[in-house]
């Protein structure tokens, strides 16, 4: 070692100088610094340079080489001393030259390329055996490479002697100055760091080698990472390039080149770190190693070098092995250290690194092995997880298809191809449109993880992990998370998914396996805790899809109960094995959603099931229970097992199992007893009321339901608490008093009597005692009592020992245990009072007051509900005590007391927030109504505000049926404001409310529900009336009625013994309320208190919806109905004593009553109402039924009641005067927004038609100047706007009254004052116009009595049209009138304003009715639109008579304005607004399914296609003109007869096809007006003389005198004929005197011959020009007016300034019809005479005075007669025997009652009867014609007889029972002898073309008329009734339309019926019978020749009778020879 000091010594001189540095030098260093064998291996690879410098010694060296070198060799130099050695040599080396001198100019300096060109050659030139020369100093800008060359062997001996750090450092500087000294372009600048120093050495070329070298020994993160571009193959200087272009170059040693690459490899795979698992942590550390991209990179290039080196080498080397393997542990090193910002690792880096390995193994054309078990397929596997984490899901598929494609399934286990095929589907399942072609993977997987999992572990873990993805995909496709659902295929395979995802719970539990046993090895448990570590990884994923898709399927009803229970219990299984799963909430709990899964499913089996006794809920039920039951108690309540036993007990109770529910119950209750619940409501009540203690935590009232469901099942209930401490059994037994025995928080009837001795109360009585417990035993005592309410059995020992029991001393407060509840006293006090005095029917209204007062004071004090629950102990309780009063109050009638009690449950629900939800809404809203009704609309305004304002706050917590009580109480408001359309919108918001929340209409109770849908149809009936569909009002009502019927039959079951059904037959009800209506009498007080609460709440429905019942068949005109129904709710108000109800029952009994013409039995009504009417009672209600009843006394002709009566209505109205509460209206109303509906316009109005303001002048000028001065009309302005609305509307009836009275008195100004005090109060009612009307019409009447032309215009005959169509006359009011004087041109002329005048108030009243019209034809009852309609026609034809303008229409078939067009049609509409309405309402009844109370009241739309043809005001008057007169056949003539108001005037219409109708005014008595001779015999007259000759007549007939005594049948047979004696002058008189000469109206004369009519039209003006005074004035020809050219020409003249009056050709007509003029012994006379006056009042009215003394109307007579015999001739002679028409008549109802038919001048004439036009269109619409005729058509061959039913008509049988059987055929039916069932007659009417009836009556006793009326689909036959009185209609006043059983059977659609109308003998009606069969063609002529009959023949008496038939339509039957010879 001493010998290698000095050598030492000499390189540390020789490399301080680059003069004295030689490579001797450099030999010697390395000799020096590396081992032997590194030096050996050395020279073996050095260059030969090198080899040759070793060898010659330098010469400059003075060391000499000697043997002592071995030893040197062998010894060396120590470690420590090398690096002294090496660090010396580099710091020397590194050391800076002296600065080179400037540069000579001339002199060029080396570029950079030239420099390393030169250095690399004088390199390739040195070597070892050169001399040892020193290094001479040489010129700065030649560098010698001896310097360089010693730098870089000291590095690579310094790096080969494994010495790093500052060495190596020095030597990265060195080879940095070394390259810096290389010529250059461009100096270089000094790196910054030592990094950038490092890596501008890479692209040295020749020293890249050495530079990596270094780079491995310095391990450096940073500098490898620098170099790492410069190290890979796309740097052209990287070492693999610099060994692949020397490969490249001739002559290259390839071997060299190989070695050189392998060494560059293993280089580069060495810069990387460890791939070991253990050393992730250290490799992912940045400061300590290069990134794992960096590193991933390095070793690619590795193995890229290695390849490279494989071909350079030619080495076959094992792909698999050498080069796969190691890639795919680089992958795996890569991802498990490498992760990208979004935490996936980078896909792109690998497939980059496999593809440059994978392209260079093609271009070497290697290949690795595909196996499933070889590094190639691990290699894809990690490249698919890749691709698929960073979202590349094309290249995830590619890999896994090739992954899938090295898998064997011959080879491989089950589970490998599993995971594979499982991999690739979850790829797939991403984008299934586009990788899924059809299921067959799908099936392939579901397949695999159903069957045996056969595999390793390692492949049974993968599979786990692949199976999870495909879940994970299908899960998402399934939710739709991804847009693979838009995939057409998805339906397809969406079951196959759902499966797999429900299967993965029962993989997992195979994959996991069971414990192992007690017995099992150690790795057995090991190995099964690594799975189920491995598995608790996925394990709430898969329990989510499962319990995800669960849920899907059973909300769409596809999971069968099997699969469900088998996926529930792999799940809860799973959750078993694996352990609990930390929840931190228990709602998560998978127990807990299994346990919910159950429950789902006992709710979907439960709604399936169809049989009440399936058990499958059952087991789903008890599933959810177990699986729960055990877990915690968090988890318990989680999954509310609780109610879940309650579910279950339940169902076990509804199976029948009890003592299995019971047992359930039972153990909920020990439980929560045991958990001390039951001690603590103990506890709590000594301080509270029982409902809040038992409410106080949830447990107590889930305790207090448990309870309260065992008492439901025990059959007996056993006393548990005898164990119990006293606190607890006082709690028990307190609950069970007041939640089971009295029904908790209700004051509703106990199912069984509590009294004192009730073991329950005993023992709780008996704990609470007076010393004690004062006040809870009162509270005790006060629930016992309130429950006696309704219950007048229990003894009154509970009142008395409760008095006893207030008797507790709050002086002392001597409380005992109870000084607590000492708060609750005073409360307590006021109830007592308030109970006692219900019990006592409110007789002492100032003690009930006591209690209210007291309440009020408790309330005042009280500002949150907290502070009010401190001092009411029970306010459920007491709020339903309060309505209880309220309902006794209201059914009592005491109004203002009532407002009270609500107002009281209003504040209270208002502070106490409830204390449901509902109650606000509720006690708000009946506070709200009541004020309506007392007539304080601003007051319920303001109620109903704050109800609306807390219902939007509390809309979402508010149940659907308080939602919809509110808006209907709130449509009741808006109905009685007028507001209809807002109530009909309310009504429907009701509609949605209710039908919205499903949930709280399941815990409505019934009574509530069905109370809540009668009161809607109550509403709906009120708004359906208002718009004019009474039909749905009528379905609405008695709908409502019925549902309340039912509930008051069971009530009343309930309270009476006995109940025996009403034997009352009405006829024609149309609700079969026989049956359910029972006989109520009057029991008194007593048993109206013992019905109770709910008896209160429904009498007063039941009343309030009878009566309203009643209204609408009012309305109707259906007296029977009106008059049922109303004693129907008097029985009701008997019932509960109700002397309100009783009251307003008879107050409308005897308004009908008086209607309907029974004056007597109305006075004797309206005398008990008065009677009940309090005289202290000033509330609103009172002045209503005073009001009514003043109206009755009013048409009774009762002044002095009706005036009483109106004071005291006033004087109400007075005291309600509130000028204030207008102003709260109108800003509560603008809040509500429905200010605009207030002015409501009065419905119907015609645009056209305003307020009268523009005529109020005129009008006060007429009433000033034709009466006193009249009061001044209060401006509107001034009006009491204030009132409300109620107030005003009751203050017009009063003032309409009064108006009424003074018309009665003719004080026609007076009236129009009064009626002007309340115009423009309320919307103005047709009863108001009318009465203006009424006043106008009067007043003009009067002014035109005072007129010379038209003061005999009330006795003249009037028509409409009275003038042809063309004829022109100047207007009336501008001619100058002349008295009717001898010279008549010369009369005074009246003033031109008198003859306006009324002339304008005609047309003013006529606008008034118009308008009253349109309002009630759609809501007044008939007798209103009929008096309308009567005065509508009066008006119209006093207009046309005194106007010019409406004098006419202006065409026959088009009419001038509406006024033309009611003058015309107004009787004919109304009469088709009753039959329509009546017929609306039973085509209805007919269609409307059966509705059982329980649902909403439907919309009802009208079943016929036009809801009001023939209704409205707006009407086309073509139209009608169109479908009811134009339709009439040509040969038919109808006409209508109609009475006047006043009953003076016959109105008769004639109405044929293609001719506008012609009306005549006939006054009854205008012969005695022009002859005071004749006698009076008006309209009174002539239907007395009837209806006494009708009632004798039926005596007769039904006289029981013995007619074989002498005398009896002789004095039988006088007054028979007698009475025919009597029917035929009456008959007589009433064509005479009554039609006198316009009997020719009724002529059946149809066809007109125009030449002859205008011949006998020339006549006739001849006749007048020769005899009328005007037209005599100036007989020269050359001064007459040319006639126009409807005058036909003729003689006569008129004055110039006039032109011709041409008369309407109908009114000549007259004239012909009077009749054959050539009959010998005619006498026309009086006929004629009364045409004349009517022809010359028609030229007086219209301009052509004449006086009527002055005429000659006897010559007149003589010379139109002539003309008529002259007509007749001409007629006879060409018409021959022309067939007469058919006349139909449509009669008012006060006129059905006359034999119209029986005329002398409708004898042998086809007359016919109907009730309107609108019958008449359906007969002929609906009729079955014949070619050749006109009439309905029938097929004798099919019809059925029914003879003698009741076995008494002996000869009647006799005579017609074999004429019957034998000519009738065998299509005939006959039922003789007996009585037939009405399905029998009812078959018979739907089935038969003709029905014949022989017995006594109409056969109403064996059908009834409401099943006639309800006909489906109607009557088919025609009726031919022959029975006494059979076709007779009932009269019912002026206010109701008749009714019999002739109207049933034209309202059921008959086409016609026959019958008599009154009655008749047996024989006589025989005879009329057999008649009527030969001559209409049912029997052959001369069946009743023979016989019995002809001993009648030429007998007097009952031929009368044979005329008297109604609905004789002309019938023609068939005669078909073939079937009648059968």
């Amino acid at each position: 070692m001493t010998s290698l000091l000095p050598q030492a010594d000499a390189v540390r001189s020789a490399v301080s100088s680059v003069t004295t540095c030689s490579s001797t030098t450099v030999v010697l260093l390395k000799d020096l610094l590396l081992p032997k064998e590194d030096q050996t291996q050395t020279r073996a690879d050095d260059t030969r340079a090198v080899s040759r410098a070793k060898a010659t010694r330098p010469k400059a060296n003075t060391t000499k080489p000697t043997s002592k070198s071995t030893a040197a060799d062998n010894n060396g130099l120590s470690a420590k001393e090398k690096a002294a050695l090496a660090t010396q040599a580099l710091g020397d080396a590194a050391r800076p030259s002296a600065p080179p001198p400037p540069p000579s100019p001339p002199k060029r300096l080396c570029q950079e390329g030239e420099l390393v060109k030169a250095a690399t050659r004088n390199a390739l030139r040195r070597s070892s055996s050169a001399p040892m020369t020193p290094l001479q100093p040489r010129s700065l800008n030649r560098q010698s490479p001896s310097n360089l060359l010693a730098t870089v062997e000291s590095l690579r001996l310094l790096q080969g002697s494994g010495k790093t750090g500052m060495s190596a450092l020095h030597a990265i500087k060195e080879l940095r100055i070394l390259k810096r000294r290389k010529p250059t372009k461009t100096p270089t600048s000094e790196p910054k760091t030592a990094t950038q120093a490092f890596t501008d050495i890479l692209d040295f070329g020749e020293i890249t080698t050495q530079a990596i070298r270094i780079l491995s020994a310095t391990k450096r993160p940073s500098y490898i990472e620098a170099a790492l571009p410069y190290l890979g193959q796309e740097n052209s200087s990287s070492p693999i390039n610099l060994f692949l272009r020397w490969a490249q170059e001739s002559g290259a040693d390839l071997a060299k080149i190989a070695r050189q690459m392998e060494t560059t490899a293993q280089c580069l795979l060495s810069l990387a770190p460890s791939i070991s698992n253990r050393e992730d942590a250290l490799g992912a550390e940045s400061r300590l190693n290069i990134s794992p991209k960096s590193a991933l990179e390095l070793q690619a290039l590795g193995l890229e070098a290695r390849l490279h080196w494989w071909r350079l080498a030619k080495h076959q080397g094992d792909v698999d092995k050498e080069l796969m393997l190691p890639f795919s542990r680089y992958l795996g090193a890569y991802i498990r250290r490498s992760q990208d910002n979004n935490g996936r690792p980078a896909y792109a880096t690998c497939v980059k690194a496999f593809e440059r390995i994978h392209q260079q193994l093609r271009a070497q054309k290697l290949q690795a092995s595909g196996g499933s078990k070889y590094p190639l397929a691990v290699v894809y596997q990690t490249l698919a997880s890749l691709a698929r984490e960073s979202g590349t899901l094309s290249d995830a598929v590619k890999w896994a298809i090739k992954l899938r494609a090295c898998v064997d399934p011959k080879v491989e286990s089950v589970a490998k191809n599993c995971s594979a095929a499982a991999q690739l589907l979850s790829l797939q399942l991403r984008e299934p449109a586009q990788y899924l072609q059809d299921d067959g993977l799908l099936g392939e997987v579901l397949a695999g993880i159903q069957g045996p999992l056969r595999g390793d572990t390692g492949e049974l873990d993968e599979l786990l992990a692949n199976v999870c993805l495909v879940r994970k995909s299908a899960m998402n496709l399934l939710v739709g998370q991804t847009t693979c659902r838009k995939w057409e295929g998805f339906a397809a395979v969406k079951e196959q998914l759902e499966t797999l995802i429900l299967q993965c719970p029962r993989f997992c539990l195979r994959w996991l396996g069971k414990p192992p046993g007690p017995k099992s090895a150690t790795k057995d448990y090991l190995r099964y805790e690594q799975r189920r570590q491995l598995l608790h990884q996925s394990l709430r994923q898969t329990l989510d899809s499962a319990f995800m898709t669960i849920k899907t399927r059973i909300d769409q009803d596809r999971l069968a109960w099997d699969l469900m229970d088998s996926i529930l219990h792999d799940c809860a299984t799973l959750l078993e094995y694996m352990g609990d799963l930390a929840n931190p909430d228990a709602s998560t709990s998978y127990h807990v959603k299994i346990s919910h899964f159950y429950y789902l499913q006992y709710n979907t089996l439960r709604q399936q099931s169809t049989d009440a006794r399936d058990a499958a809920p059952l087991r789903a039920l008890r599933r959810s229970v177990e699986y729960v039951k055990h877990r915690s108690g968090q988890e318990k309540e989680k999954a509310q097992l609780t109610l879940k036993l309650e579910r279950m007990a339940e169902l076990c109770r509804s199976l029948g199992r009890v003592d299995e529910a019971l047992s359930a119950l039972q153990a909920i209750r020990n439980s929560l007893v045991e958990d001390g619940v039951l001690e603590s409501v103990g506890r709590a009540l000594a301080t509270e009321p029982p409902a809040t203690a038992w409410t106080c935590h949830s447990k107590a009232d889930s305790l207090s339901r448990t309870l309260s469901s065992i008492s439901k099942m025990e059959q007996i209930w056993i006393d548990w608490t005898v164990d119990l401490s006293e606190a607890e059994q006082a709690a028990a037994l307190e609950h069970r008093l007041h939640f089971v025995l009295l029904g908790g928080g209700s004051v509703k009837k106990p199912t069984e009597a509590i009294t004192l001795e009730h073991p329950t109360v005993d023992a709780l009585l008996r704990i609470y005692i007076p010393t004690r417990f004062p006040i809870r035993r009162l509270r005790v005592l006060l629930r016992l009592l309130c429950s006696t309410v309704g219950n007048a059995d229990k003894p009154a020992e509970i009142r008395t020992i409760a008095r006893d029991a207030m008797q507790v001393d709050e002086r002392h407060g001597d409380f005992g245990q109870d000084s607590s509840l000492a708060r609750f006293l005073p409360h307590m006090r006021a109830f007592y009072i308030s109970v006692t005095e219900l019990l006592d029917a409110c007789s002492n209204l100032d003690r009930l007051q006591q209690s209210l007062s007291a309440w009020r004071t408790i309330l005042s004090a009280c500002q949150t509900r907290t502070e009010l629950e401190s001092s009411i102990d029970d306010i459920p309780i007491l709020l339903d005590h309060l309505q209880s009063v309220a309902d006794f109050l209201r059914m009592k009638g005491q109004d203002n007391m009532l407002a009270t009690v609500l107002q009281l449950a209003t504040d209270i629900t208002s502070v106490a927030e409830g204390p449901k939800p509902e109650d606000l809404i509720h006690h708000s809203s009946s506070l709200a109504l009541q004020y309506v009704r007392l007539g304080q609309s601003s007051k319920a305004e303001q109620v109903f505000s704050r109800a609306q304002e807390y219902l939007m706050v509390r809309r979402e917590t508010l149940p659907g049926d308080a939602v919809a009580g509110f808006h209907l109480s709130f449509s009741e408001y808006l109905l009685a404001n007028g507001n209809y359309s807002k109530a009909d919108e309310h009504l429907s918001q009701a509609r949605v409310a209710f039908a919205s929340d499903a949930s709280s209409l399941q815990k409505l109770t019934r009574t509530r529900k069905k109370h809540l849908l009668t009161y809607t149809s109550y509403l709906h009936s009120l708004v359906a009336l208002e718009k004019g569909d009474s039909h749905h009002a009528l379905i609405y009502s008695r709908e409502s009625v019925k549902a309340l019927f039912q509930d008051w039959i069971k009530l009343e079951s309930q309270l009476a013994a006995k109940s025996p059904a009403d034997e009352s037959t009405t006829e024609d009800a149309s609700m079969d309320m026989t049956t359910t209506m029972t006989t109520t009498e009057y029991r008194g007080d007593g048993w109206a208190l013992n019905a109770g609460p709910e008896f209160w709440r429904l009498c007063n429905c039941l009343c309030r919806n009878t009566l309203r019942l009643s209204c609408i068949y009012a309305h109707l005109g259906m007296f029977q109905e009106t008059m049922y129904y109303a004693e129907q709710a008097q029985k009701i108000a008997q019932t509960a004593n109700s002397q309100a109800y009783l009251a307003q029952c008879a107050a409308w009994m005897g308004y009908v009553s008086a209607k309907a013409a029974d004056k007597e039995k109305s006075f004797g009504l309206v005398e008990e109402a008065l009677g009940l009417l309090p005289a202290d009672d000033h509330s609103f209600s009172s002045a209503l039924l005073a009001c009514q009843m003043s109206s009755v006394y009013q048409d009774l002709k009762v002044p002095e009641r009706a005036s009483f009566l109106m004071a005291k209505a006033e004087a109400v109205i007075d005291n309600f005067k509130q000028p204030s509460d207008a102003t709260t209206l109108e800003d509560k109303m603008a809040s509500l927004k429905i200010e605009e509906e207030k002015p409501k316009p009065t419905r119907g109005r015609r645009a056209a038609v305003k307020a009268p303001a523009k005529k109020a002048p005129a009008r006060g000028a007429r009433t000033t100047k034709s009466t006193k001065a009249a009061p001044a009309v209060v401006p509107k302005q001034q009006v009491a706007i204030v009132e409300d609305a109620h107030i005003s509307k009751l203050r017009v009836s009063i003032v309409v009254q009064k108006a009424v009275s003074m018309l009665s008195k003719r004080e026609w100004a007076a009236a129009l004052a009064v009626l002007g005090e309340v115009k423009g109060v309320s919307n103005t009612s047709a009863e108001q116009q009318i009465a203006m009307a009424a006043s106008l019409l009067g007043m003009s009447m009067d002014q035109m009595a005072h007129d010379p032309v038209f003061g005999v215009i009330q006795d003249s005959t009037i028509s409409f049209p009275a003038i042809a169509a063309a004829s022109h006359v100047a207007d009336r009011s501008s001619l100058k009138s002349s008295p009717p004087k001898k010279k008549g041109g010369a009369g005074v002329a009246t003033k031109e304003p008198a003859v306006q005048v009324y002339v304008e108030n005609l047309r003013e009243a006529q606008e008034y009715l118009l308008e009253a019209y349109a309002v009630a034809t759609q809501t007044a009852d008939p007798s209103v639109v009929r008096k309308i309609s009567a005065m509508l026609q009066s008006v119209g034809l006093f207009l046309s008579a005194t106007s010019a303008k409406a004098a006419r229409p202006t065409t026959t078939t088009a009419f001038g304005n509406s006024g033309h067009f009611h003058t015309l049609y107004s009787v004919e509409l109304t009469r088709n607004l009753t039959w329509r309405r009546e017929r609306k309402a039973l085509m209805m009844e007919k269609s409307l399914p059966k509705i059982d109370g329980n649902e909403w009241p439907a919309v009802l739309t009208t079943p016929e296609s036009s809801r009001r043809s023939s209704l409205g005001f707006s009407l086309d008057l073509n139209k009608f003109q169109r479908d009811y007169v134009d339709i009439i056949p040509q040969s038919w003539n109808v006409v209508s007869i109609s009475l006047s108001e006043t009953k003076h005037d016959l109105c008769i219409t004639r109405l044929q096809p293609g001719h506008s109708p012609f009306i005549l005014r006939l006054p009854l008595e205008r012969a005695s007006s022009r002859d005071a001779d004749n006698e009076v015999f008006n309209f009174q007259q002539g239907k007395s003389e009837l209806l006494e000759i009708i009632k004798l007549a039926n005596e007769t007939c039904h006289d029981a005198r013995d007619m074989t005594v002498k005398g009896n049948k002789s004095a039988w047979w006088a007054d028979r004929e007698a009475l025919d004696a009597r029917l035929k002058d009456l008959l007589e008189n009433i064509e005479s005197i009554w039609l006198g000469g316009f009997r020719g109206i009724f002529s059946q004369q149809h066809v007109r011959r125009a030449d002859l009519l205008a011949r006998f039209h020339k006549s006739f003006l001849n006749v007048l020009d020769k005899h009328l005074p005007s037209r005599q004035q100036n007989n020269r020809r050359g001064k007459k007016t040319k006639r126009g050219a409807e005058g036909g020409g003729g003689g006569g003249c008129i004055t110039a300034q006039q032109k011709v009056v041409v008369l309407d050709p109908r009114v000549l007509e007259l004239f012909i019809g009077l009749g054959d003029a050539t009959v010998e012994g005619i006498d026309f006379d009086e006929e004629l005479t009364d045409l004349l006056y009517f022809v010359v009042d028609i030229l007086q009215f219209h301009g052509e005075r004449n006086a009527y003394d002055e005429i000659d109307f006897d010559s007149m007579v003589v010379e139109t007669f002539d003309a008529l015999q002259s007509y007749h001739h001409e007629v006879k002679t060409e018409r021959g025997g022309e067939e007469k028409g058919h006349t139909i008549l449509v009669l008012d109802k006060a006129l059905h009652v006359f034999p119209w038919e029986s005329l002398p001048c409708l004898q042998g004439s086809a007359v016919s009867r109907v009730p309107s036009l609108a019958c008449l269109r359906r007969l002929i619409t609906e009729r079955k014609t014949e070619e050749g005729g006109e009439g309905h058509y029938v097929d004798g061959a099919k019809g059925t007889y029914i003879l003698n039913p009741s076995a008494d008509l002996k000869t009647t049988q006799q005579t017609f029972q074999q004429p019957l059987a034998v000519n009738l055929g065998k299509g005939w039916k006959g039922i003789v002898g007996r009585v037939p069932t009405e399905q029998e007659f009812e078959n018979s009417l739907k089935e038969s073309e003709v029905l014949l009836y022989f017995g006594h009556g109409s056969g109403a006793q064996y059908i009834r008329g409401r099943t006639i009326r309800r006909l489906e689909p109607g009557c088919k036959a025609t009726v031919l009734l022959m029975g006494c009185s059979s076709a007779k209609l009932n009269e019912a006043g002026e206010g109701f339309e008749v009714y019999g059983p002739v109207w049933n059977y034209l309202m059921a659609g008959a086409p016609a019926v026959v019958g008599t109308l009154w009655d008749v003998t047996d024989r006589d009606i025989d005879r009329f019978a057999g008649r009527t069969f030969e001559e209409w063609g049912l029997m052959p002529r001369g069946t009743f020749q023979e016989g019995g009959m002809n001993r009648y023949k030429g007998r007097k008496g009952g031929q009368g009778e044979e005329e008297k038939q109604i609905k004789k339509k002309k019938i023609f039957l068939r005669e078909k020879r073939k079937t009648w010879g059968d």
